[in-house]
């Protein structure tokens, strides 16, 4: 038997893990052709485990290259370690706004998540977007911010809680107190003990 001792690039070819054991439980095992051995797209390696550095539930897609080592070098004990970047990974989105202080991921069906030196951006596959921002050097432009895909938006920073429809109508939640407005300039604040309304009032029973 010849040992195979190296790392090698496969390309994912079956990802439907019978499982083990007589509950057949899956493990999210894969099978992979290694080009570099001499396999054809028909020819397989045995399932291959999954190590990865943490728990998890990622599970490569068909034609997806991960990294293949043997335990021991054996060649029927196969194991995969993760994903192998590719050209294809590499979104233009990525390239267009991003550089090397930014991280970019993204699943098939639309979510992505961005990290940079000054925060966490996560917007799922509808719009929604959840974006905490922090400034290392400027403690007080920090923030948090929700838009959802019909441009509703809540947002805290330093002078407290805010929350806006896609209409335009808002509500402030301040230090000194809450201020009501609509979105036709009508007003309603309540600040430091003083009740203030401007615009047209109308009370009806």
């Amino acid at each position: 038997m010849t040992l195979l001792h190296e790392e090698y690039f496969g390309i994912v070819r079956d990802i439907e893990d019978p499982g083990i054991g007589v509950t057949k439980k899956k493990m999210r095992r894969i099978r992979a052709t290694i080009p570099e051995l001499g396999m054809k797209e028909d020819e397989f390696t045995p399932w291959a485990f999954a190590v990865q550095p943490s728990r998890g539930d990622w599970l490569p897609s068909i034609g997806d290259v991960v990294l293949i080592r043997f335990k021991n070098g054996n060649p029927a004990t196969p194991y995969y370690i993760g994903l192998v970047v590719t050209a294809e990974d590499v979104s233009d989105e990525f390239i267009g706004k991003y550089g090397d202080a930014f991280r970019f991921d993204a699943d098939t069906n639309g979510n992505k998540m961005r990290w940079s030196e000054n925060g966490i951006e996560i917007e799922d596959a509808g719009g929604n977007k959840l974006t905490l921002y922090s400034d290392k050097n400027d403690s007080t432009a920090s923030y948090i911010s929700i838009v959802d895909a019909n441009a509703n938006k809540i947002r805290t920073d330093k002078d407290g809680i805010s929350i806006v429809d896609k209409n335009g109508n808002n509500i402030k939640a301040m230090s000194d107190g809450i201020s009501i407005e609509c979105k036709n300039g009508n007003k309603i604040d309540l600040v430091s003990g003083k009740i203030t309304l401007n615009g047209n009032l109308e009370v009806q029973q």
